[in-house]
């Protein structure tokens, strides 16, 4: 049994449906805010320990942490589904075109160069701009952010589709559909791509790992997915929305006390990744054991 595939898959349903419905589970909505007020004689001021009125807490700014987990699980699981998608469509169906046509085009479509820029600094600069403070809404932001990461890694998704079209496109049945006059459209759908389904497959998944831990290094930088909002006395930074991520950048600074305000985002995003590391894990796996059957005699 490959017990790394089905959890994967069992947690990624559970975000799937977080994602989906998980704002049916909470009574409050992201806009609700606990304000310093007195409960009889005590003090009630934000954050708000876990309790019967806020299961997870409240942030120092008094917004239930759960329901920020709630609404914002769309705006992870969609980035990251986006980015993962966009790039391993565009890029495998540029890679196929290229590598089946690689001994005309090999010197002059090389994306190899792809893997030593620094995504994430131009990234960061490019999107600062447009992040903070701004008037855009956080589906906009969110679309402009995924597409600039799509733009800058596509390329290697593109390299890597190429080199393994060509490995193919080199074995003697590829030569003998074309040597019948077999078109360059039959012999990519009926004799490479399904020798690559299962590569594209894992590039997908691995391009989910790479976009989620992405957004986690931006957010550590103040830049989060959806927008920031910026104060200047104080100086502070705060997602516009509750994507996973996000939070848990903005809650980095909490180890010592208040614990729970990282904890919680923490454990949903660390949730989704081990999910999607299990996954990639489970279905290398499974297709190792898959080809590397011995006939029985």
């Amino acid at each position: 049994m490959n017990k790394s595939l089905w959890v994967g898959v069992g947690l990624t349903l559970l975000v799937v449906i977080v994602a989906l419905f998980g704002p049916l589970f909470t009574p409050y909505t992201p806009k609700d805010q606990v304000k310093v007020s007195y409960q009889g004689t005590e003090l009630l001021a934000p954050p708000v320990k876990p309790g019967a009125e806020h299961w997870f807490g409240t942030d120092k700014w008094g917004y239930d942490i759960f329901t920020q987990l709630m609404y914002g699980a769309k705006y992870t699981l969609g980035a990251v589904v986006g980015v993962a998608a966009a790039r391993t469509l565009l890029g495998g169906g540029i890679g196929l075109l290229l590598g089946f046509t690689r001994n005309q085009a090999r010197s002059k479509w090389n994306f190899n160069f792809a893997s030593g820029v620094p995504m994430f600094i131009i990234v960061f600069f490019f999107m600062y701009g447009f992040s903070v403070n701004s008037s855009l809404s956080p589906v906009q932001l969110t679309v402009i952010l995924c597409a600039v990461f799509v733009v800058l890694g596509t390329p290697s998704v593109v390299s890597v589709v190429q080199n393994k079209t060509w490995e193919i496109r080199k074995r003697e049945y590829i030569e003998a559909a074309i040597s019948v006059g077999a078109g360059r459209g039959r012999i990519l759908l009926r004799h490479i791509v399904p020798h690559l389904k299962e590569s594209l497959l894992m590039l997908f998944v691995n391009e989910l790992i790479l976009a989620l831990t992405m957004f986690g290094q931006l957010g550590i930088f103040n830049l989060f997915v959806g927008g920031t909002t910026k104060t200047l006395d104080p100086v502070l930074y705060a997602p516009r929305v509750g994507e996973w991520a996000g939070l848990v950048a903005n809650a980095r600074n909490y180890v010592d006390y208040n614990q729970w305000m990282l904890l919680f985002p923490m454990s949903a995003y660390m949730t989704v990744l081990l999910g999607f590391f299990l996954l990639s894990k489970g279905l290398e796996s499974k297709y190792r054991n898959q080809y590397s059957k011995a006939p029985h005699l």
